[in-house]
């Protein structure tokens, strides 16, 4: 029901606004994004690969059958498919290949190359590579047919075409793990490297050099350890070998001639560094191929994508449940991290995956695809997730592609009632019973708007909580409060009028999502932020998700930190003062502990910020909501 719909219900039977309202407000807040919201291809199966075309077409590729749009109709497509922009299938585009698709590569004349598993498409017999008309339709000249699957793909300058994989021959020649083809498909016999062993990665460096990554330790009767430079002619650049201990599965190369590869090594030794060098996952060399030991990116699993935006910002996708800069704490991460070129992490951005990511691609509006194994995505502007089967859309700040608006209108998400018996309401709307009020509102007792009260804010609220004085907590989305003539960050504290408490502005540098009150009146926060300013305050205060303030000004209680490695997304406290967080977080290091402890969604502190390790259901998804009983039980949703 729309909000203005709601209220002018209510105007003809106030007698039943609050049994009305509860019932209400329960649903609203029950309801789960439509599976139509935004951009919800609904795929049945994992993506390995993916590409953007010009015309904002997404091409997939991976190991599916059916895709269930939210919106158009479904369609099998087995392995590989064409979206249109909106996500709904584009079904002139069926070439059907009969095993998994894992690299795909655009040509500038629109025709697409695709390779994988298979040996045929649509019928026809093709052996692990491919060359798609931009119809779809097979380019029948081309048929290079590879002895083994085809994990890699680079298109060079001139048109040629660079392979990477598992494979030991092209045609009747040996060629093992990496080949070099003609525009027409044929084998450049000139270039032979000899890999002995996998091919995952391929890059193009600067004077024409191939940046090779993989499970190698030798190529042609040179020892390389998993990531390597080969000369145009196919030898091996003598003074580049970046020596990762473990597979490198991505590569990619930015504007000034760094290389960033990822993988699940932990150590790395270039040419000429003397020792190994500690990198979870994600490194950088310089142009030359020496060590970068000025860039300390860092993620808490494998890497196994890496994409430049055009600000030269590093988008970073895999199975990782954290990432960290240089001297930092590791930040909760679902499997996907930004970091700036030089390596500092992005802590505004934020989604999470339940599941592993395996594939990016940049839209030409600058908005990202992501593809992998996940069913879910959680955001700043979802924080309770959404479903998204292992493809979606992000915009540019990380937040879910997705037309969050049940009603028109928007809807309340959040209330809070006074002393007085007015209610407050918070969430995304902008009008009530026609009146403008932006995302807060207090209705009076009779249910008539209470035109005195307008805060005014420029984003969602999300938590409201009132103070013993009378004083209103909110907490959110916005950044700003009464029009724009305070900044409030996230967070702010109203006198009981709707003015802004000039006082306190504890300026969280992420959003808020939770809030709960102690009983000596110290403020609880959860939410996405990793610091807090208050005040204007100098340096910020390190909180990863979690803290309390006090009561007076919104300074920070540093004793208390229980530093939640993601998002918090509910808070509650038990009648003897510990308190219950759920949220997206995978781990909590309170009060600087030497070690972080397990804690998968949901777990419970002591009132001094210490983990109580009697406490521990582990749930398998983000908790959003909590509530406890009158005799001490705990409700989790």
């Amino acid at each position: 029901m729309p909000i203005v719909s709601f209220f002018r219900s209510v105007a003809c039977a106030r007698g039943l606004f609050f049994a009305a309202w509860l019932v209400f407000a329960t649903a609203a807040l029950a309801q789960s994004p439509s599976a139509a919201d935004g951009f919800d291809p609904n795929v049945d199966g994992n993506v390995y690969a993916l590409a953007a075309q010009p015309d904002g077409k997404l091409i997939l590729g991976g190991q599916f059958a059916v895709l269930r749009p939210g919106i158009g109709i479904a369609a099998g497509r087995d392995n590989l498919a064409r979206l249109n922009a909106d996500g709904s299938v584009d079904l002139a585009f069926a070439p059907n290949p009969n095993a998994p698709i894992r690299a795909l590569a655009l040509q500038p004349d629109g025709k697409l190359l695709v390779a994988g598993d298979f040996t045929s498409i649509g019928g026809a017999p093709r052996n692990r590579l491919a060359r798609l008309n931009a119809d779809g339709s097979l380019d029948t000249a081309f048929n290079p047919s590879i002895g083994g699957a085809v994990n890699a793909l680079l298109l060079l300058p001139d048109g040629r075409i660079v392979i990477g994989g598992a494979f030991t021959t092209v045609g009747t020649t040996t060629r093992n793990r990496l080949a070099r083809l003609s525009t027409t498909g044929a084998l450049d016999a000139a270039f032979d490297p000899n890999v002995n062993n996998v091919v995952f990665a391929l890059g193009l460096h600067g004077g024409g050099k191939l940046l090779v990554g993989g499970g190698f330790t030798r190529i042609g009767t040179s020892d390389r350890g998993r990531m390597a430079r080969l000369n145009p002619d196919g030898t091996v650049d003598s003074e580049f070998n970046a020596a990762a201990n473990n597979v490198v599965t991505a590569i990619a190369v930015q504007r000034d001639g760094h290389i960033l590869f990822g993988g699940a090594f932990t150590t790395v030794q270039p040419f000429p560094t003397p020792t190994p060098q500690s990198r979870s996952h994600l490194a950088r060399l310089q142009a030359d191929g020496q060590f970068d030991s000025a860039f300390n990116a860092n993620v808490g699993g494998d890497v196994n994508a890496l994409v430049i935006q055009p600000d030269g910002s590093i988008l970073v996708g895999g199975a990782f449940a954290s990432a960290w800069s240089a001297g930092a704490a590791p930040s909760g991460r679902g499997n996907l991290a930004r970091f700036s070129a030089d390596g500092a992490l992005d802590v505004a951005f934020a989604p999470f995956t339940n599941q592993t990511v395996a594939a990016l691609a940049i839209f030409p509006d600058a908005r990202l695809a992501v593809g992998g194994y996940f069913t879910r995505v959680a955001s700043r502007n979802i924080p309770a997730g959404i479903i998204r089967n292992r493809l979606a859309r992000l915009n540019l700040d990380g937040t879910i592609d997705a037309t969050f608006a049940p009603e028109d209108g928007g809807r309340p998400l959040v209330t809070a009632v006074q002393a007085d018996g007015k209610v407050l309401l918070g969430g995304t709307f902008t009008s009530v019973g026609g009146v403008t009020r932006n995302f807060l509102a207090r209705v009076n007792a009779d249910s008539t708007l209470d035109l005195a009260f307008n805060p005014n804010l420029n984003g969602r609220v999300l938590a409201l909580a009132v103070q013993g004085d009378g004083k209103i907590l909110v907490a959110g989305s916005f950044t700003t409060v009464t029009g724009g003539a305070f900044a409030r960050t996230y967070f702010t504290r109203l006198n009981a009028d709707g003015s802004v408490d000039g006082s306190f502005n504890p300026t969280p540098n992420g959003e808020v999502n939770a809030l709960a009150i102690q009983a000596d009146g110290k403020i609880l926060i959860g939410g996405a932020f990793t610091g807090l300013t208050p005040n204007g305050a100098t340096t910020t205060t390190t909180r990863n998700h979690i803290a309390r303030l006090n009561a007076a000004d919104g300074t920070v209680d540093t004793p208390f930190d229980p530093s939640a490695f993601g998002n918090v997304l509910a808070l509650a406290i038990q009648s003897d003062g510990k308190i219950v967080l759920g949220g997206a977080f995978t781990t909590l290091q309170p009060n600087g502990a030497r070690a972080a402890s397990s804690r998968s969604g949901l777990a419970r502190v002591n009132a001094d910020g210490t983990l109580d390790t009697a406490f521990n259901p582990f749930p398998n998804g983000a908790v959003t909501s909590l509530a406890l009983q009158s005799d001490g039980k705990l409700l989790v949703g």
